[in-house]
């Protein structure tokens, strides 16, 4: 058996189930499983969002199956946090002390098959592909990472793009902005910063400025098909900022309206228009990955994290800067 653990944000949540469906695919006679629980801990506010999103739309590949709190237990020795909202707070307190004391028994009899991307008890990335791609399928797993490199999806993005279909638009103001990327050559500007700004990331993660995206621009009306029907449909979680910061650029949209249950509508309307900038956001990488567009390009930047770059797509039509 194989237990991924799923985790993060929305973008995160597709890197982890293109990744689980790799795994079901190389190891066909092994249960493979997802472990959610993560979320009921989780105090950043993040939710899990796949199944909400993308399960039940018509013509959808996509199915999860998810590990029992028993699997979770055998496979990581920890006890996982079983409830949501503020019950969900008072037990991770306790739940604590149940896992300090796994942790120096049941953890140590585990510790081979707990396999972690990231962490104290991470392997190099060449360590871990080869560790994962090489499971002795007679053994338990616990896996967790993130799984954004192409290799962890490469193989099987096909299958993946079945998986992930939007429902229809339904909305008004939506159905608005379809229309106009529908009927334009259309550039999707992603802005990230929420939580970019915020303590816990600002020393991580890189805010992109105005160089980064009057760099992108340029060279999508230098490689436009008709520069003069180019608009610009810019999508951020900071409204207000980019219509300030923005300003220079004449010819574009302010995306609004999409937020709480409805922000996942702005990954499907950025993947709806023919050029893609991207920020250093797992949300609009899968916004390029499951671009429509025949022959759309994508710009996204050299820089991802303070200390970490991006690795060099190999799709000809995803340009870095």
């Amino acid at each position: 058996m194989i237990i991924l653990r799923i985790t993060s944000g929305l973008g995160n949540q597709m890197y982890q189930y293109a990744f689980y469906t790799l795994l079901k695919e190389k190891y066909k006679d092994t249960e493979v499983l997802c472990d959610t629980t993560w979320f009921h801990s989780n105090f950043e506010g993040r939710r899990y969002e796949l199944e909400r999103v993308f399960s039940g739309v018509n013509n959808s590949l996509f199915e999860i199956k998810k590990a029992s709190v028993r699997q979770i237990i055998n496979l990581s020795g920890r006890v996982p946090n079983l409830f949501d909202g503020t019950f969900g707070v008072v037990f991770d307190k306790i739940r604590w002390v149940i896992n300090r004391l796994l942790k120096n028994n049941k953890l140590k009899s585990r510790k081979p098959y707990i396999i972690e991307q990231y962490g104290q008890d991470s392997l190099s990335e060449d360590e871990f592909y080869n560790a994962v791609m090489n499971l002795d399928t007679t053994k338990d797993y616990y896996i967790t990472g993130f799984f954004i490199e192409e290799k962890f999806y490469s193989q099987v993005i096909d299958r993946v793009r079945d998986c992930f279909l939007f429902r229809t638009l339904s909305e008004e103001w939506n159905i608005a902005y379809a229309d106009k990327i529908n009927n334009c050559e259309s550039v999707s500007i992603h802005v990230r910063r929420g939580d970019y700004l915020s303590d816990i990331y600002k020393d991580k993660f890189l805010t992109l400025g105005k160089d980064y995206y009057e760099a992108a621009i340029n060279y999508v009306r230098e490689h436009s098909d008709d520069a003069s029907r180019l608009k610009f449909f810019i999508f951020s979680d900071d409204a207000d900022f980019v219509k300030e910061e923005f300003k220079w650029i004449n010819d574009k949209v302010v995306i609004t309206g999409n937020s709480g249950d409805l922000s996942y509508r702005d990954m499907q309307l950025m993947s709806m228009c023919k050029y893609n900038i991207i920020a250093n956001s797992t949300f609009s990488q899968w916004a390029a990955l499951l671009n429509v567009c025949p022959k759309h390009l994508v710009i996204y930047p050299k820089a991802y994290m303070t200390d970490t770059d991006n690795e060099v797509k190999s799709d000809k039509n995803w340009i870095m800067i």
